[in-house]
């Protein structure tokens, strides 16, 4: 509950009274009276059992992850599914991203289904997340359920990273992403984007 609620300074007592950093915990044996509503649905979108360090990770505080690392904590152990980064990656917190690396972090490792820490980040279309990666040598001639970085990037419309990504694959992966897949995708973005009208206005015009 300190790490969910951010006190640096007890989970610090906690560390040094020998809390342990490293093993998995179960998020359905909190005390449900201690939580307000959004820190409750904050924690419904992590998965049931998790890591000290993910559950940090998941609520954005980097003082708390600094020392849960600092403690020992394994950069990688997430939740079984997932790590630590890729969270940050799917949360879009470049700055506990780059934290994480740091920390030493395998940018290259294999969720469950097979997806790497950059195919991830293409399919959020955040380019600045991408190069991060990217800079600090995530490969790219991976696949996960026939899909790569820049196919990702592509179904998701997400045209910049696609640019940034393809000059630096094989010509096989490039050809591999059939050619009208980034137009197709951009046309998905393009109506999920696009405004849609509100009943005022639908009943105004009865």
């Amino acid at each position: 509950m300190a790490i969910v609620y951010g006190h640096s300074d007890i989970v610090q007592v906690l560390i040094q009274a020998g809390a342990d950093c490293l093993s998995f915990y179960n998020l359905s044996d909190r005390p449900e009276s201690l939580l307000n509503s959004e820190i409750e649905a904050q924690l419904d979108e992590l998965n049931v059992s998790c890591t000290t360090l993910y559950t940090a990770v998941g609520f954005g505080n980097p003082h708390i992850v600094q020392m849960l690392l600092d403690a020992g904590a394994v950069v990688d152990n997430g939740d079984g599914n997932d790590t630590p980064l890729n969270l940050a990656i799917c949360q879009q917190n470049l700055a506990m991203i780059q934290q994480l690396i740091s920390a030493g972090s395998d940018i290259n490792v294999d969720m469950e289904d097979g997806e790497r820490a950059v195919m991830t980040a293409a399919n959020t279309g955040n380019l600045e997340i991408v190069k991060t990666l990217v800079d600090a040598e995530a490969e790219l001639d991976t696949y996960s359920q026939g899909e790569s970085a820049v196919s990702l990037a592509a179904q998701g419309g997400h045209e910049e990273v696609y640019n940034y990504l393809s000059p630096l694959v094989s010509q096989e992966d490039r050809e591999s992403v059939p050619r009208d897949l980034l137009a197709r995708g951009i046309k998905r973005q393009n109506r999920r984007s696009r405004p849609q009208p509100s009943l005022i206005e639908d009943s105004s015009l009865e």
